[in-house]
């Protein structure tokens, strides 16, 4: 499996408000009718940040962005398949224009890793972007922040954490990407979170460049479960 996310730069002149009604009335469910594009989407989600924005979990400082968008795709050739499709040249793709600054995305393949898969809740969905030590191995901080989060997800107190996701960065160029690892977490927002909050604390310890971790708090909303 690979998961695309992208995190649109609202168009200048559109409210938060306006795009996220944009992305859910009408850009959503433009994709969803060209068969041809959303043939080959395994997942479909938009996840609409909140307005007071902060992260309840870690406290980390807010990724000014308005939505991301979660598209899973069975492979590569899946996406580029959707992408070069006539529905997305012509319907989809000149539709971004019509919501986001299309120089400015934040954009991501990622290969996902499944921590915890719990009972479906209507709760907020986290987003930590992480960068790993400059000085530490890709590979190795993620193969260590997710055994971390196993033991931590083991703990009593830590059920509200509903659904962990670790998404690793697929490199996409030559330039490095702003963030290695993009966490989602769907947590029950009517449950005592303090002894997740602890134990995450504590595990997140010496693996990260935490002057670059940002957080994005939303709601999902699902077009394809």
């Amino acid at each position: 499996m690979l998961k695309l996310l992208i995190a649109p730069q609202t168009r200048i002149g559109m409210t938060t408000k306006e795009l996220q009604a944009y992305l859910r009335d009408v850009h959503g469910p433009l994709c969803l009718a060209q068969r041809d594009v959303g043939r080959y989407f395994r997942q479909y989600i938009h996840h609409y940040s909140l307005p007071a924005g902060a992260d309840p979990l870690l406290a980390k400082p807010p990724l000014r962005r308005d939505a991301i968008t979660s598209i899973t795709f069975d492979d590569l050739a899946g996406f580029q398949a959707s992408t070069s499709s006539e529905g997305y040249r012509t319907k989809v793709g000149p539709d971004e224009a019509s919501f986001s600054v299309r120089e400015d995305p934040l954009f991501f393949f990622v290969q996902p890793h499944t921590i915890a898969r719990g009972r479906p809740i209507d709760g907020l969905k986290i987003f930590h972007f992480r960068k790993g030590r400059a000085d530490a191995d890709l590979a190795q901080v993620s193969a260590e922040w997710r055994g971390r989060l196993a033991q931590v997800l083991t703990l009593p107190g830590a059920v509200p954490l509903a659904d962990y996701v670790h998404n690793v960065v697929v490199p996409a160029g030559p330039q490095p990407a702003p963030f290695d690892m993009i966490d989602e977490i769907l947590i029950d927002e009517a449950s005592d979170i303090a002894v997740a909050q602890r134990a995450l604390r504590e595990a997140e310890e010496g693996l990260f460049d935490q002057g670059v971790t940002v957080a994005m708090v939303t709601k999902p909303h699902i077009f394809i479960p």
